[in-house]
């Protein structure tokens, strides 16, 4: 589990800023798991992370101050890989997609794919 990152440390109330609460923009919190399978020669790993950050509802005029910025991200990681122990070789083969959703504003994914 992934605590807050940065904290104001005084109160400004015309900026919304109270002591103590978690800084707009950081991290709020997070969580990641993972598992992995290692017998007979064949390695299986799966992996997912997700990270919130604190965002806020203040607005300059009709525009949010906040919009655009990282609301929260998602991430999954799988790796296949097998070792050829004869030869010492290991082949695997590893994969991710992220998902970042930015507040009130379009989402970003991406995705990777790498042979090792």
């Amino acid at each position: 589990y992934l605590l807050a990152q940065e904290r104001d440390v005084q109160t400004v109330s015309r900026l919304g800023l109270k002591t103590g609460e978690v800084t707009v923009g950081e991290v709020s919190n997070g969580i990641q798991v993972g598992a992995k399978y290692d017998a007979n020669n064949i390695i299986v790993g799966i992996a997912y992370g997700r990270t919130n950050y604190k965002d806020s509802d203040m607005k300059q005029g009709q525009n949010y101050t906040y919009k655009g910025k990282k609301q929260e991200v998602n991430g999954a990681l799988a790796s296949l890989g097998y070792h050829f122990s004869d030869l010492g070789l290991l082949v695997s083969l590893d994969s991710g997609y992220a998902k970042t959703k930015n507040y009130k504003a379009k989402h970003k994914k991406s995705y990777f794919v790498s042979p090792g």
